[in-house]
């Protein structure tokens, strides 16, 4: 049903959530000007359990994900996700900052190809109703120029959802990889992470925005969520906007 529901689902919703507030290099840090860059502050983190790209060996759920990547336009893809992008090992593993989520990604899906840092941005969105009673969403980046990936997941213990990702998230800015790379082929197993917006089968609908604004941290003794891995476990485990509010809260 939900790999159906993947190939058919249309961009309508009944339930829309809206979450503001973000801020540079997937939560914050500074933004980089090269792949370089973004290697270095991996490398920083922990060399020792990283190994050479050189020796990727991906499995077969890898493959069939990167193989399903198709050119819809000049500047839009489409990807399908069969690969395990370790959700429960995200939420144990209780990141806490960009660089840890980076290295996270780095080290557990893309086969030590860096994620990247983010460059400064901004960007809104509306949702409003049509007249004919259809919930509307949509949103803009006011951002350097880019490509957008469509990800589509269907997890075996979640729900199915449809996200956008811009390729500058995924470390394919100007002067670092090439989605038509070998590496940055394996950027792509670290799609479903990168969303900025999304709905699910349940028509729960959710996005990130860039805002001018001091960073904020809360300390509690509650696990951290970093605000793109939020939109990643909303989108897979709730089904109306008061299970989101009550699982962000």
């Amino acid at each position: 049903m939900k790999r159906n529901f993947i190939k058919t689902m249309a961009l309508s919703m009944s339930l829309l959530f809206l979450m503001s507030g973000c801020s540079t290099n997937k939560e914050e840090g500074k933004p980089s000007e090269s792949a370089d860059i973004a290697a270095s502050s991996v490398a920083d983190a922990n060399t020792t359990d990283l190994v050479e790209p050189g020796e990727v060996v991906l499995t077969p759920e890898e493959q069939k994900t990167i193989d399903s990547l198709t050119e819809v336009t000049g500047d839009i893809y489409l990807l399908d996700c069969y690969s395990d992008y370790k959700l429960e090992d995200y939420l144990a593993s209780n990141i806490t900052d960009g660089m840890g989520m980076d290295y996270w990604l780095t080290s557990e899906l893309t086969h030590n190809i860096p994620t990247g840092n983010l460059k400064d941005f901004g960007c809104s969105s509306f949702a409003t109703l049509s007249d004919a009673g259809d919930h509307l969403f949509g949103r803009n980046y006011d951002i350097y120029n880019g490509k957008s990936l469509v990800v589509r997941t269907a997890p075996e213990d979640g729900y199915a959802s449809i996200g956008i990702v811009d390729l500058n998230h995924l470390n394919m800015y100007q002067g670092s990889y090439d989605i038509d790379s070998e590496d940055g082929k394996l950027l792509l197993l670290a799609a479903p992470w990168c969303i900025c917006d999304g709905i699910n089968e349940m028509g729960l609908g959710m996005s990130v925005l860039q805002l001018d604004e001091t960073h904020v941290v809360t300390d509690t003794e509650k696990g951290d969520l970093m605000l793109y891995a939020a939109t990643r476990v909303v989108l897979d485990k709730c089904a109306t906007v008061d299970e989101a509010i009550e699982l962000l809260d």
